[in-house]
């Protein structure tokens, strides 16, 4: 089973220090956001053998899983002290590994897939394409199909 992150991955995106006696835990969160990255996508063993993939973007997505269960462990969307309270964002109360669909078919997305969404595009109607014989020959009596009537 391929392993996309490794605990020192996680200790150097993480903003604040990482006990050592945490290890067992994250190592263990790392293997299971692995197993489970590998199940949605099944190609990327194979990718990243064959160097089509590169190998910083499954890992990324398995830190941030990680990491978000590492913070949240319980889930919670809202904490209050006394005065104060704190909310939390919807994809930061998922108490285990989880991913986002977006970035997951991202991440599927073959080079053909992927799109800048700069270009040009045509836009056309179907219709039939009428050939030009008896009156419409002449180009005085032109039949428009009803249906381009009134886009024309």
């Amino acid at each position: 089973m391929a392993i996309y992150a490794t605990w020192d991955d996680v200790v150097a995106t993480y903003e604040q220090t990482v006990p050592e006696e945490h290890r067992p835990r994250i190592e263990m969160l790392l293997r299971q956001a692995s197993a489970k990255l590998t199940a949605l996508a099944p190609s990327l063993p194979t990718r990243l053998t064959a160097g089509t993939l590169d190998p910083d973007l499954p890992g990324a997505l398995v830190v941030e899983a990680v990491l978000r269960v590492y913070r949240n462990p319980a889930g919670v969307t809202q904490q209050s002290t006394g005065p104060f309270s704190r909310s939390l964002g919807r994809d930061a109360a998922h108490a285990e590994i989880y991913f986002d669909p977006d970035s997951v078919k991202a991440l599927l997305a073959g080079p053909d897939d992927l799109s800048s969404g700069i270009g040009t595009f045509k836009v056309g109607i179907p219709c039939p394409v009428p050939s030009l014989s008896g009156l419409d020959a002449d180009g005085r009596y032109v039949y428009t199909p009803e249906v381009l009537r009134g886009f024309l």
